[in-house]
């Protein structure tokens, strides 16, 4: 969702609605971290959950760290900022996609270290 509402916010020519579309797209999309975050607390064994919520917290600071720099040399290559920002699209789509095929094993993962949790 957030990924089309950025889409949609780029196509605005009021910088008014952009900028508000942008801050929708982006808190839609910030609803991802306490979510992975939850969700790996589900599926990831007590003993190895501190690993699963670092990995977590490394995936989101590479993302941050390079996506300004992605965007700038983006930018720089197209001539265009908003040709940059919308090359945010892809990977925001791509990762939706990664979480929505997690879904299918979630409920067999979280079942799994409940038993594992009741037998130890």
């Amino acid at each position: 969702m957030g990924s089309a509402l950025l889409g949609v916010a780029l196509l605005m020519n009021s910088p008014v609605a952009m900028v508000t579309l942008i801050l929708l797209a982006v808190m839609i999309s910030a609803t991802a971290i306490p979510t992975c975050t939850a969700c790996i607390a589900d599926v990831v064994a007590a003993r190895s959950r501190g690993v699963g919520f670092a990995v977590l917290q490394l995936l989101l600071t590479i993302g941050v760290a390079f996506g300004p720099l992605i965007i700038g040399m983006t930018s720089d290559a197209a001539g265009s900022l908003l040709m940059a920002m919308y090359a945010l699209i892809v990977p925001m789509i791509l990762g939706g996609l990664v979480v929505l095929a997690a879904r299918a094993p979630y409920e067999r993962e979280a079942a799994r270290v409940l038993d594992d949790a009741r037998d130890s």
